[in-house]
């Protein structure tokens, strides 16, 4: 879905002594929603995700709450 993102932190490619950080979506507004999620929601995220709580990725889906065409908040799909 085009409100739909993910939240990862992986090995940095140039660098593996450190990590980075990847917020993208399938779209703008999954862009937007992933960056929502690391900003609203760090501790969660950070905590790892569901089947593996060392792995910090989190997939989520940007939600328009009050209906005006912006994503207003996240749901965690996984």
């Amino acid at each position: 879905e085009p409100q739909d993102g993910a939240v990862q932190m992986i090995r940095n490619p140039m660098n593996p002594d450190s990590k980075v950080i990847v917020l993208a979506g399938n779209e703008t507004a999954g862009t937007q929603a992933a960056i929502m999620a690391f900003v609203k929601y760090t501790e969660d995220i950070a905590s790892g995700n569901v089947f593996n709580r060392e792995v910090v990725a989190r997939v989520v889906s940007g939600v328009d709450a009050n209906q005006d065409g912006l994503i207003d908040d996240v749901e965690f799909l996984e």
